[in-house]
């Protein structure tokens, strides 16, 4: 396996559809975004609004200079602060009205202290009444299916062709899950139309709608919404294909 480079991940993992415009919704109001996981600043691009302020978080140094580049298209003003970090534990001396985690991004924190840790972050980050929001894939119904194996694929298998520059890769993906810990070890393979393939993996722990909202409580969030996508429809474990949730800090805290 190798490094994965920005250009690859970015043309593979475009959002889902409705994201844009269900943050835009939930940022309205708001005269501070932080985004936790920001990438090439996709999303966050998206929310200014004169006077508002947005800051962009990431631990990926390349990601952050494609999000510059971004940016520079934008001349946003004020301009938008990004900023390299670790969304498990960060310190901006700030705080935000709304703090955003788009497109699964929690998964990217491998255990459960990680999962508490950002919690408390982000609580440290927002002022009583602020709003987290957050969407992922929803993990419940393949979590609860009793296989008696852990679904490993055990070959790669295509899931399109992407165009960058003047090259042509065809894409195939593997998926190792471990049920046990909640995780899945993606894989991903870029055969250019000449040369050799490039290998890279994506691991990834997934959360469980109960598991968040009890992880949420702790922190001290009291009202909580889960949904099963954009169009804030309950969440059904068994059926949703999203998990699209909201959590408020109390006005009194």
């Amino acid at each position: 396996m190798t490094h994965y480079p920005a250009e690859l991940y970015v043309a593979t993992h475009t959002g889902n559809p409705g994201d844009v415009a269900f943050y835009q919704e939930s940022c309205i109001g708001a005269c501070s975004v932080l985004e936790l996981g920001c990438g090439d600043a996709r999303i966050l691009s998206q929310l200014h609004v004169q006077g508002r302020r947005l800051v962009g978080l990431d631990c990926n140094e390349e990601l952050l200079e494609r999000a510059e580049d971004h940016l520079r298209q934008h001349q946003t003003s004020p301009a938008i602060e990004l900023v390299s970090g670790d969304m498990q534990r960060f310190q901006l001396n700030e705080q935000f009205e709304r703090i955003i985690i788009p497109y699964s991004g929690l998964y990217c924190l491998p255990d459960a202290t990680a999962l508490r840790d950002c919690l408390n972050s982000i609580w440290d980050h927002l002022p009583p009444g602020g709003q987290l929001v957050l969407d992922t894939y929803a993990a419940d119904g393949f979590h609860e299916q009793r296989l008696t194996e852990d679904g490993n694929e055990d070959e790669y298998s295509e899931i399109g062709t992407l165009d960058i520059g003047n090259v042509r890769y065809e894409v195939s993906e593997r998926n190792i899950w471990n049920r046990a810990e909640q995780t899945i070890d993606a894989r991903y393979r870029y055969q250019p139309t000449i040369g050799d393939s490039i290998e890279v993996r994506l691991p990834q722990r997934y959360i469980l709608a109960s598991q968040l909202r009890d992880e949420a409580a702790t922190t001290g969030f009291e009202r909580m919404d889960l949904w099963g996508g954009f169009d804030q429809l309950p969440y059904d474990p068994a059926g949703s294909d999203l998990m699209v949730f909201r959590a408020t800090k109390p006005l009194t805290a």
